[in-house]
């Protein structure tokens, strides 16, 4: 009788030897369930790592607007202490920043001039919020001048204004523009203020919240400006 001589295959060690008319074959490839497993896998991990990464930049644009905000307010104080002019050498009496709800991706940087006898305004700078932030709310003002604190509900426009050369803040939870008419303009009204014609909400002791947030409103970040100290933190 003829016999047949077995290949044997050593697989992690171990020596087998097939049976009398089995081959031991590699198995070689993946099956049509393992391909689809293993892209479900993929495709799954793929999304958290875009979504994690979106949620990232939106945040870290957050951030930006955030300081950006916190760094203007500090620059026009310090054009109010250092009594910077504009326009060829022009004095100026305040350096103004204007919130607007309406017009929630940009704010402004102003200057006002000539306030004691024909008031300008002038539009120094427009700072624009990185792509997908905006102004999401002005808060309540508080004055704390009185026993009981006067809140005032939140704004849809504001000014907070420096006024040359101390740098004293000054917060009006309107910016509406009227001619410098002292019953409606709300420039007219912090210049009433100052000179001690009271017309209307301006204080000097007051507290500004500033929320910032994303298109969606899912995260949000806040600036708040302290009248008296003229404190600018977040």
């Amino acid at each position: 009788m003829l016999k047949l001589k077995q290949k044997s295959k050593k697989i992690a060690g171990f020596t087998l030897t097939p049976r009398p008319g089995v081959t031991l074959r590699s198995k070689g490839g993946f099956t049509i369930m393992e391909l689809l497993v293993t892209l479900s896998i993929m495709g799954i991990l793929s999304s958290i790592m875009i979504a994690n990464f979106a949620g990232q930049r939106i945040r870290q644009k957050l951030n930006i607007a955030q300081n950006e905000l916190v760094t203007n307010f500090r620059k026009i104080q310090s054009f109010a202490l250092s009594s910077r002019n504009i326009q060829g050498n022009q004095p100026v009496q305040y350096y103004l920043i204007k919130l607007d709800l309406n017009r929630p991706f940009e704010y402004k940087i102003q200057a006002m001039y000539d306030v004691g006898s024909q008031p300008k305004l002038v539009d120094v700078e427009t700072i624009k919020f990185p792509e997908g932030i905006r102004l999401a709310q002005i808060n309540p003002i508080t004055i704390t001048r009185s026993v009981i604190p006067t809140i005032y509900q939140p704004s849809s426009c504001a000014l907070v204004a420096f006024s040359l050369p101390f740098a004293k803040t000054y917060i009006s939870q309107e910016c509406s523009e009227n001619n410098w008419n002292p019953n409606t303009d709300d420039y007219k009204k912090i210049i009433n203020f100052v000179i001690n014609t009271n017309n209307y909400p301006v204080s000097t002791d007051s507290q500004m919240v500033i929320n910032l947030t994303d298109k969606d409103g899912a995260v949000s970040k806040s600036v708040t400006v302290e009248g008296v100290s003229g404190l600018i933190s977040f």
